[in-house]
């Protein structure tokens, strides 16, 4: 190949090479609306940091959650929030997309988390963690146990209250109810506590085991003198 060639070669490539690497000459071309290329680190930086930023919205728009794309949004109004909400400043989290979305729904003024899934078209609506459910208790015991699960971010908060009265003379333990399997938690995991409680027209207590298959259990103190005759308190835990 003569020189001319060569050269004419060199120059072709070099060009190509400078239209591939850019003007900074260490970073390729960076990625346009209208051209594909690589990211530039401060777009890197602000994709990342999307679902862990509050994006500030227009307060002069009320936007509607269930179209937000995924991440943190910070406004006053927004279309189908909680009935309860008002125009306070609230922030919305965002994640999954298009008709696979969970919502956590902060009311930051009351201090309330709300939480919505969709699947498809499976919608939960929002739960708000404040309504008590009544469980069904077990021959021999008679009053109330009552529920309620509270969202903390990718976790929860599970609260038993416990108003219950029985007449129990052994020591081992004995099934009151049997919790939903969304009141569980992590296999394998007991949960204890120590309840007021009553032998007789005396104050007492009241051992109580929360098995993770889901069986409540009151037991009596081997030492008492008397048949265990009503337990009362709240058992929490996190799921």
């Amino acid at each position: 190949m003569k020189n001319s060639g060569i050269y004419d070669v060199l120059r072709k490539f070099k060009s190509q090479l400078d239209e591939h690497i850019g003007s900074n000459g260490d970073a390729h071309l960076l990625a346009t609306e209208d051209m594909a290329g690589f990211m530039s680190k401060d777009d890197k930086y602000l994709l990342d940091a999307r679902g862990s930023v509050a994006n500030g919205l227009d307060p002069s728009v009320q936007y509607d959650i269930l179209t937000l794309d995924f991440g943190l949004y910070v406004n006053r109004s927004f279309k189908n929030a909680p009935n309860s909400v008002d125009d306070s400043i609230c922030m919305v989290r965002i994640e999954g997309w298009t008709n696979y979305k969970f919502i956590t729904f902060y009311w930051l003024s009351a201090g309330l988390t709300f939480t919505r899934s969709i699947y498809s078209t499976i919608d939960s609506g929002w739960k708000d963690g404040r309504t008590w459910t009544a469980l069904t208790l077990n021959s021999g015991f008679t009053g109330n146990i009552q529920a309620r699960k509270i969202p903390f971010g990718n976790s929860a908060m599970v609260e038993i209250r416990i108003d219950i009265h029985m007449d129990i003379s052994n020591s081992g333990l004995n099934v009151v109810t049997t919790l939903p399997t969304t009141y569980r938690f992590v296999n394998g995991l007991n949960v204890a506590a120590i309840l007021t409680g009553a032998v007789g027209s005396s104050n007492s207590t009241a051992g109580c085991i929360l098995h993770s298959a889901g069986d409540l259990n009151i037991y009596r103190d081997q030492a008492m003198a008397g048949n265990l005759t009503s337990a009362a308190g709240t058992l929490t835990y996190m799921v």
